[in-house]
């Protein structure tokens, strides 16, 4: 791998372990805190808070276990351990919509609440100023009521007499006379206008102190909208999106978006690590066979017990150097695999076949080698970075049945 490529390695790496562990911290503090609110007492509280967090934990790094344990081939516990997996991810998946929602709930919901306050004022105003609208241009109150004084006022004459004034014989037209008839008549009329006059002064009142009061509201921010995110999509959608599915619908995405990095994030780095981890350069090591013939005539030599004298190269190592290649890919091979070629081989050359053990045990050894160190790797009973040529091992296994 070039200097280049290294670099970018480095890069991609460094900024997926740091967005992976933001992403990390912030679902465990997240699940924390919403199995403390589970709490009635603080020791209850802490009680769900830390099985929040283990479980967090769990989700995180149980996927790694079981890809390792599905690799080497124990089917069973990694079956086992997905199911643990699956339900420590669905629990944290609840924990997080349930502390989201709630926390986006209270926050709407006052904003909900203001704003609904501003709309009620301004509903109100609008009542108020239709029915100054529909009213007729009115005298006001004061001129109305010196009219009404005036013609209380009258004088009443009998003959050149002055009987009285139409407030004293009619008692202020309460009084039925036919003297003050005409004049209690257009007091009656009057006192309608009055009436009216009053209304509309209460209305112009009303209006002025909503027309504050609308101000004031605005001035706090009770006109903004309580959820502008969900107006953009029912904008956005045409209608086809309300508000409220947004309102529920952002804080499941966001729930599933922090509880997916998290749990598919140290996969992913570890997949991604294992598969850039730099290969040995072409001018440095060319081929397997390569090393196995240095290993073979200079290299430490190995023999298996009972299969020739000591300081005799184990023929491990010879069908190696002839069978063995490089290679760059991630699909290991199993140790039944490998050994079913090598009794092929063994069976070409009439040589003589050592034990499924021993051949594991001198395997083991020839990638200890300085030349194989660390190019062979091997997890549980599958082999990476080797591959076989030839003839394949499915057959030579079939021919040893």
């Amino acid at each position: 791998m070039s200097s280049d490529g290294r670099v970018t390695r480095w890069v991609v790496l460094a900024a997926l372990v740091l967005a992976t562990g933001v992403m990390f911290a912030v679902s465990l503090r997240g699940n924390y805190l919403y199995g403390y609110s589970l709490g009635q007492s603080h020791e209850k509280a802490q009680l769900f808070g830390w099985a929040n967090l283990a479980a967090d934990v769990w989700k995180a790094f149980g996927l790694i276990a079981i890809s390792m344990l599905w690799r080497a081939r124990h089917y069973r516990a990694a079956a086992f351990a997905c199911l643990a997996w699956l339900m420590c991810l669905l629990f944290g998946l609840n924990s997080a919509l349930g502390l989201y929602v709630h926390d986006r709930a209270t926050l709407t919901g006052t904003r909900e609440a203001q704003h609904a306050t501003y709309q009620d004022t301004e509903n109100s105003l609008a009542a108020v100023a239709e029915k100054l609208r529909t009213r007729k241009a009115d005298r006001s109150v004061g001129e109305v009521e010196a009219e009404i004084a005036a013609i209380l006022a009258r004088a009443i004459m009998s003959g050149e007499r002055v009987r009285g004034t139409v407030a004293s014989i009619s008692r202020d037209c309460t009084k039925i006379d036919t003297v003050t008839r005409q004049a209690c008549d257009e007091v009656a009329a009057l006192r309608q206008e009055l009436a009216a006059a009053v209304e509309t002064t209460a209305l112009e009142e009303q209006a002025r102190t909503l027309r504050e009061e609308i101000v004031r509201l605005r001035e706090r921010g009770n006109s903004v909208a309580p959820d502008p995110v969900g107006e953009f999509y029912a904008w956005l959608t045409g209608g086809f999106l309300s508000v409220r599915d947004v309102g529920f619908g952002f804080p499941l995405f966001f729930a599933l978006l922090i509880e997916a990095v998290s749990a598919f994030g140290p996969l992913t780095i570890a997949a991604y690590a294992e598969a850039t981890r730099p290969r040995p350069r072409e001018t440095d090591n060319v081929d397997v066979s390569l090393h196995l013939a240095v290993a073979r005539h200079g290299a430490p030599q190995l023999a298996a017990p009972g299969h020739g004298e000591k300081n005799q190269v184990s023929s491990v190592v010879l069908w190696m150097a002839e069978r063995g290649i490089p290679t760059n890919e991630n699909k290991g091979m199993g140790i039944t695999d490998l050994y079913g070629d090598y009794v092929q081989w063994c069976g070409e050359r009439k040589s003589e076949l050592m034990s499924l053990q021993d051949f594991e045990r001198d395997l083991d050894g020839a990638r200890a080698l300085p030349e194989l160190a660390g190019k062979i790797r091997k997890f549980g009973d599958r082999y990476y970075g080797l591959a076989l040529q030839g003839r394949k091992a499915a057959g030579a296994m079939r021919r040893i049945g």
